[in-house]
């Protein structure tokens, strides 16, 4: 099915508008240095772009289909999320001086622009190396593949593997955080702090991650042979099978954290811990020890309830750690309840919509809303 989808036709001419760009770029790096709005624009169309692809994608693909299948809910809003970074892009540092921040900018966008070069090169070398070593494989080769392997493997262990795939990019946004204060002594001596470290390297890589999965998602449902290895490597241990005509969950899951880095640390770290550890949670201890099914889902009440009881310690334990600012007495406790309560919606009432994009908005949205209100009145 995969390979009568739209191929990526036009991914030649994307490669030679981002040289194009890179060149314009460096050409106003060379006289003006950091101070141009132009990478900051760039990145934006870059993001534009994207969101235009999967928009395309979605509705090429699906053009044949009912038009609210289980599947394109979760497409469009991956390209709302392209969009909606790029709507917010420009906001993201404005806490730091004009000159940090067109710094930052610049780093972001020639990083952004050589992950591209880099995808052309690996997808060179990986179709000549299968092509040499007899290794070409098909999309419905590979699902086979992926079938036979997956129905050899306990479904606890597969969705332990899985929920692991998801807590990578969550340890380095926390990680990050922890290193921008460790390193303030040295940072501060170039104007950075340790927030504004902080928040480059992990909106940096939150991005990267993003970008790496959703072109290797492309690739993987339009032109799979030239993914090569590389698909075998990374899709065998994070994919299930209602995903292998989709995309993967964990582009959608850091495009729903992406908003939230308008926010406080702490709000951005509650919600990247509840949908690691808190989502995770939830699967194992229903998978393992789950008895009483939610109706009209596979999921189970003791997974639930233990996925609440996680994400409300979670908001407690950051609490301790780094404090919310302008709480008093048990307004803590409030937020935190509530948050875990909106966990549990999601995960008993969501349905068309995956709750990798759910969790993250509803819970962080509650932990902003109410923060607002104890704040301010």
């Amino acid at each position: 099915m995969a390979n009568t989808n739209p191929k990526l036709k036009k991914e030649n001419l994307l490669s030679v508008f981002m040289i194009f760009c890179f060149i314009i770029g460096f050409v106003i790096f060379a006289f003006k240095q950091y101070y141009s709005l132009y990478f900051m624009i760039c990145s934006q169309l870059y993001f534009i772009i994207f969101g235009s692809i999967n928009l395309f994608y979605t509705i090429k693909s699906r053009k044949n289909k009912k038009p609210m299948s289980v599947y394109i809910i979760n497409e469009i809003l991956v390209a709302i999320g392209f969009f909606v970074l790029a709507i917010i892009f420009p906001f993201l540092f404005n806490f730091v001086e004009v000159s940090i921040r067109q710094m930052l900018y610049f780093h972001l966008w020639d990083s952004l622009t050589v992950h591209i070069f880099c995808w052309k090169i690996y997808l060179y070398f990986a179709k000549r190396n299968n092509k040499k070593n007899n290794r070409e494989m098909n999309y419905n080769q590979w699902k086979e593949h992926f079938l036979e392997r997956y129905s050899g493997i306990s479904e606890f262990k597969k969705d332990t593997k899985r929920k692991l795939t998801h807590f990578y990019p969550a340890l380095v946004i926390i990680g990050f955080y922890f290193l921008g204060n460790a390193l303030e002594s040295f940072t501060t001596i170039y104007g950075i702090n340790s927030l504004t470290f902080s928040k480059y390297w992990q909106l940096a890589i939150a991005i990267h991650f993003l970008w790496m999965m959703n072109i290797a998602d492309l690739f993987r449902l339009n032109s799979f042979k030239k993914l090569g290895k590389f698909a075998l490597r990374w899709f065998d241990d994070s994919l299930r099978p209602s995903e292998l005509e989709t995309f993967a969950q964990g582009s959608i899951m850091i495009l729903s954290w992406i908003p939230f880095f308008l926010t406080d640390i702490q709000i951005l770290l509650a919600i990247v811990l509840i949908s690691s550890i808190g989502d995770g949670v939830t699967s194992i201890i229903g998978i393992k020890f789950g008895k009483i099914s939610i109706k009209g889902t596979k999921k189970k009440w003791e997974g639930t309830i233990a996925g609440m009881i996680t994400t409300y310690l979670i908001v407690i334990i950051i609490n301790l750690i780094l404090p919310f600012q302008g709480l008093q007495g048990i307004e803590i406790y409030i937020i935190a309840l509530f948050t875990a309560i909106g966990f549990g919606l999601v995960d008993i009432f969501g349905r068309k919509i995956t709750d990798n994009f759910l969790n993250p908005v509803v819970t962080g949205s509650i932990i902003w809303i109410l923060l607002l209100i104890f704040q301010f009145f």
